[in-house]
């Protein structure tokens, strides 16, 4: 509808600008000339198809210029000679179309030649966008139907949740410390079998040692040796999906209230 409407004003601009009778505007669709836009008196209707073995329409569209024919015709009791005009609609240099212009009151000049052939020029785009057009709608039609997008797993804003093997291990037991017991000579922890350090062993035969003011009295190391790991409690190890939630409730508890 666009197109036909464009070809429309152009034969009216063309009609204006010449003087002419008649103007009517074709282009070729399946190797005919089709008429798709007409003004003025005696002219073709629209999708009728163009006698082009007629001059000029022949010598326009076999030549691919511009051509007039000379039409005698009584005015009074005077002969007047006019001319029917046809220019065409070129693209990459081949006939895609034409103007017919019948005379009217005067004869069709150079300038009126150039007029026409610069709306030919604009027929001629607005035929491009047609077939452009038209191209593409054959291209949406032949294209298949798009593949659903594959929804993605949201994004964890909280701490992740710990798997079956994690949970497994958290209940699990300690191990039991090791067979570990205080030397008898200074109270230094000794383990296995043996009953004294290796210190007080070396110094056995020696009358004035005495393990245990040799040694720091201050340090304890059998208190830190058999102290055990601070076990983690379980707010301290989900403290953080706790403070989550309970951010996540206040917000929206204040929504509701402003609500």
């Amino acid at each position: 509808m666009e197109f036909q409407a464009s070809m429309q004003l152009l034969a009216e601009r063309a009609r204006f600008l010449t003087g002419a009778n008649s103007v009517a505007v074709a282009f070729e669709k399946g190797g005919q000339f089709i008429y798709c836009a007409a003004t003025g008196s005696s002219v073709p209707e629209a999708g009728a198809v163009a006698d082009v073995t007629r001059h000029p329409l022949d010598e326009c569209i076999k030549a691919g210029r511009a051509t007039r024919l000379a039409v005698e015709r009584l005015s009074g009791a005077t002969s007047v000679q006019s001319f029917h005009l046809a220019v065409p609609m070129l693209k990459d240099e081949k006939v895609v179309g034409f103007f017919e212009l019948s005379p009217g009151a005067s004869a069709f000049g150079d300038a009126d030649i150039g007029a026409i052939t610069r709306l030919s020029a604009l027929a001629g785009t607005a035929l491009e966008h047609l077939d452009a057009a038209e191209h593409t709608e054959s291209l949406i039609g032949e294209a298949e139907p798009e593949k659903p997008v594959p929804r993605l797993r949201p994004v964890l804003w909280h701490a992740p949740e710990s798997s079956p093997s994690q949970t497994h291990a958290e209940i699990l037991p300690s191990p039991a410390p090791a067979d570990i017991h205080p030397c008898t000579g200074c109270g230094f922890p000794v383990s296995g079998v043996r009953t004294v350090c290796v210190e007080c062993d070396a110094h056995r035969d020696d009358p004035n040692y005495n393990p245990r003011h040799d040694r720091n009295p201050d340090s304890n190391p059998a208190a830190e040796l058999f102290a055990l790991e601070k076990q983690e409690s379980w707010i301290e190890a989900h403290g953080y999906t706790i403070a989550s939630l309970l951010v996540t409730a206040l917000t929206a508890a204040i929504i509701y209230w402003l609500r």
